[in-house]
């Protein structure tokens, strides 16, 4: 089990970074009572909600979030502003970032990433489209990182889905997953991996990374977590009907996981 851990279950000197960027301000996190609050200057039109988690019998507080979004509806973004360990709750503020939507295509590899990706197909007696326009295609995305006291997202993890149906049946699809961390300050991939998952309806994939620090926190190795175990990976998919749907399972254990705020964004197809 992992020490002094935090679950949602649905995740110095300012350097820049091809992939990975630091907010327009930082600041280090403050304390209030029980609770820590963090910085979050990115986001318009937003609005704040409380997420009520659960205590496991280790003492970590699991969280569950998850959502959907049609077409048309841009990007919708979460960002912690504030955690309370003694009541296992979390703050955080929905609204549209202001740098405007993310992109629904995946992005070339870069360094301090690794990428996968995959097709999925009907491959007995695909449907004849009854006209154009029984045929179409939708993609979603959705990010989901961890941001630091100077405000450096120091890891992340990317999913893309693109699902064509024919007749509103699934006829074929691809999918890409991507984990990034910040190497300048000793942040390292563990591990990765996925699968997609269809039926008639819809299209989705199922993924998980986790990073670590041994330097980020003295004496105790830090930890970010994206999905916990199948079926609890963070979850991208779309429907027939042009929803797309996210659900994120993200976590940060091991020391000073207090210093760690996580965001997410998600954009509909």
């Amino acid at each position: 089990m992992r020490p002094n851990g935090r679950e949602m279950l649905v995740l110095g000197v300012l350097m820049a970074s091809p992939f990975i960027s630091a907010t327009s301000a930082s600041a280090s996190p403050s304390e209030r009572g029980s609770w820590v609050y963090y910085p979050a200057p990115r986001l318009i039109h937003a609005k704040t909600i409380i997420v009520k988690g659960s205590r496991s019998p280790a003492g970590a507080c699991t969280f569950s979030e998850s959502g959907s979004g049609g077409a048309g509806s841009g990007t919708v973004s979460y960002d912690e502003v504030g955690y309370n360990a003694a009541t296992c709750q979390e703050q955080y503020e929905v609204g549209t970032p202001v740098s405007g939507p993310e992109s629904a295509s995946p992005s070339a590899p870069s360094e301090n990433s690794s990428s996968v990706s995959g097709t999925s197909g009907v491959n007995a007696s695909k449907p004849v489209a009854i006209s154009p326009d029984a045929t179409v295609s939708y993609s979603d995305y959705q990010k989901n990182w961890y941001t630091d006291p100077a405000g450096i997202s120091v890891s992340a993890f990317l999913q893309w889905t693109n699902a064509t149906f024919v007749n509103n049946c699934f006829s074929s699809g691809s999918y890409q997953y991507t984990s990034q961390w910040w190497s300048p300050d000793g942040w390292i991939l563990d591990s990765q991996g996925g699968q997609p998952s269809y039926n008639c309806g819809g299209y989705s994939q199922y993924a998980y990374a986790q990073m670590s620090n041994d330097i980020f926190c003295t004496g105790f190795t830090t930890y970010t977590h994206y999905g916990e175990s199948y079926p609890s990976y963070d979850l991208l998919g779309v429907y027939y009907n042009g929803q797309g749907v996210w659900n994120f399972n993200d976590s940060v254990s091991g020391g000073c996981e207090q210093l760690l705020s996580h965001n997410h964004d998600f954009t509909a197809p």
